[in-house]
């Protein structure tokens, strides 16, 4: 009996850390639809509207078509756009260890300063 009680115990300790993995990365993502070029100077506009702390907050830049990067969400994401492109934009919180702020845009074409600083990378961290 006393086996019993501790598989239990185990199981729901490791059934709570995955929901709460889970529930980590959450965020919704509300896609924006822009009818031209998304470009550099848009994305940096986002950032500087934030309230940023260079000793927690981590800006990220990722194409919003990556297969990799749509596995990192727990819940459905957005439907893409026919004829457009995307760029996902956001902010993680290390301390906290979530997505503070995230926004995903589906434009036209994405500026070259954009394309240079992805460099064919499905995922960059700017800094």
């Amino acid at each position: 009996m006393k086996v019993i009680a501790i598989i239990a115990l185990i199981v729901a300790a490791i059934g709570a850390y995955f929901y709460k993995q889970r529930k980590k990365n959450e965020v919704e993502i509300k896609p924006d639809i822009l009818d031209s070029e998304l470009s550099f100077d848009d994305v940096v506009a986002f950032f500087k509207s934030k309230n940023l702390n260079k000793d927690v907050h981590t800006p990220f830049m990722a194409n919003g078509d990556s297969a990799k990067l749509k596995a990192m969400f727990h819940q459905p994401y957005p439907q893409g756009k026919e004829g457009y492109v995307s760029l996902l934009f956001g902010i993680y919180n290390r301390k906290s260890d979530e997505i503070e702020d995230i926004k995903l845009v589906y434009a036209k074409s994405l500026s070259p300063k954009i394309l240079e600083v992805l460099g064919g990378d499905s995922f960059v961290i700017l800094s």
